[in-house]
C-alpha cells in the first residue's frame, strides 16, 4: 500500500496532536482492519508509517502462531493473577476456575475469544531504532486490552494497552 493510497483513505481528527484512521484488508486476518495513526500533523504520513502498515499487511501464518501464543500467555497470566468471581469447585483452584469460566484452555481458544480491534502506529515511536506497530485485541480476561507488539515486521511481544515499545529496543527479534 502506498503513502498516497493511505492518505486518500485516511480520516483526520485533532486530539492532542493529529489522529488519522483508515481501513484496509489484512490477508492474514482475512478481514478489514482499522489502522490508527498518531502523527504530528494532519495529512502527513512518514515513510516509517508506510513501512509499518505494509509489514502488518505482510504478516504470515507463522506470525499468527506467535500472536496466538502471546494471547494465550497473556490469558494464563491474567487467570493466574486475577480474581474474576467465577465459582471455584472442590478440587479446583481459582486459576482453573478462571480458565473454565472464560472457556480458554489453549492458544486456539485464546485467539478465538479475542477480537482484533486495530493496528496502532505512533510516529513518535519512530524516533527509536525499530519500526513499531501495536496490534490491539479485546477479550474478556484482559481488562486493559491485549496488545501484540510488531517490530520491524516481526511479532516480538505483548502487553497491555499503554505499554512502552522502547522496552523492545534491545531485545532480540528472534525470541
Amino acid at each position: 500500500m502506498t503513502k498516497d493510497e493511505m492518505l486518500k483513505l485516511c480520516v483526520w481528527k485533532e486530539r492532542a496532536g493529529w489522529f488519522g484512521k483508515f481501513v484496509c484488508h489484512s490477508p492474514l486476518f482475512e478481514r478489514e482492519v482499522e489502522i490508527h495513526l498518531l502523527v504530528e500533523s494532519d495529512h502527513k504520513i512518514s515513510d516509517g508509517t508506510v513501512l509499518i502498515v505494509n509489514d502488518f499487511l505482510s504478516l504470515k501464518t507463522d506470525d499468527l502462531a506467535v500472536i496466538k501464543r502471546f494471547l494465550w500467555e497473556g490469558c494464563q497470566e491474567c487467570c493466574k493473577n486475577s480474581s474474576y468471581g467465577f465459582e471455584v469447585r472442590e478440587g479446583q483452584n481459582e486459576t482453573e476456575a478462571n480458565h473454565e469460566g472464560f472457556g480458554v484452555f489453549n492458544e486456539e481458544d485464546a485467539y478465538a475469544k479475542s477480537h482484533l480491534m486495530y493496528l496502532q502506529i505512533c510516529e513518535e515511536d519512530q524516533e527509536l531504532k525499530g519500526n513499531y506497530g501495536l496490534i490491539h485485541f479485546d477479550n474478556e480476561w484482559e481488562t486493559h486490552g491485549a496488545v501484540i507488539v510488531m517490530k520491524n515486521g516481526s511479532v516480538v511481544g505483548y502487553g497491555e494497552d499503554g505499554l512502552y515499545v522502547g522496552t523492545y529496543e534491545d531485545k532480540d527479534d528472534t525470541d
